[in-house]
């Protein structure tokens, strides 16, 4: 039987509670044990892109496309501690020329929040808007759990 080769996997996290810290390690964990090989899990603000300020994707036609799953929570609409300085690169990268600062980044994101609040989601969607706006590809679709209701399920049926 022939082995497929995986391509390397980040999952980043928003928490300030440790739910999206939680999720994150739980599909890493998954991940592992589908086969991946290449698996980091670090908070968003650690990104590596974070510190160059841009991406280095695949440069040829048969390089692995890395995946990132972002799990973060809203705060007021506002990004956790840990994903500040991830919220920041966003903005900054919000000028034309941008469009393609994350091409080859294949992408999805699950938020978390509560659903009374009027800013519900609003950072996992500012998140999941800009890395789509900055040329990356959303691989699978954005995920809702809502902290009023059953996160858990929210989270295992996405």
């Amino acid at each position: 039987m022939a082995s497929v080769k995986l391509p390397p996997i980040t999952f980043l996290y928003g928490s300030q509670t440790g739910t999206s810290q939680d999720y994150a390690s739980v599909l890493s964990n998954q991940a592992r044990q589908f086969g991946f090989k290449d698996v980091t899990l670090t908070d968003m603000d650690k990104w590596k892109v974070l510190d160059s300020g841009k991406y280095e994707g695949p440069t040829g036609v048969n390089e692995d496309r890395e995946l990132v799953v972002v799990c973060t929570a809203t705060y007021n609409g506002m990004p956790p501690d840990n994903a500040e300085r991830f919220d920041k690169f966003l903005d900054k990268s919000d000028a034309q020329g941008n469009e393609r600062l994350l091409h080859g980044l294949q992408y999805a994101v699950f938020g978390i929040g509560n659903k009374n609040w009027r800013t519900y989601q609003y950072f996992p969607i500012k998140v999941d808007s800009r890395l789509d706006d900055l040329g990356a590809e959303r691989f699978f679709l954005s995920g809702k759990g809502d902290t009023d209701g059953d996160i858990d399920s929210d989270f295992n049926d996405w």
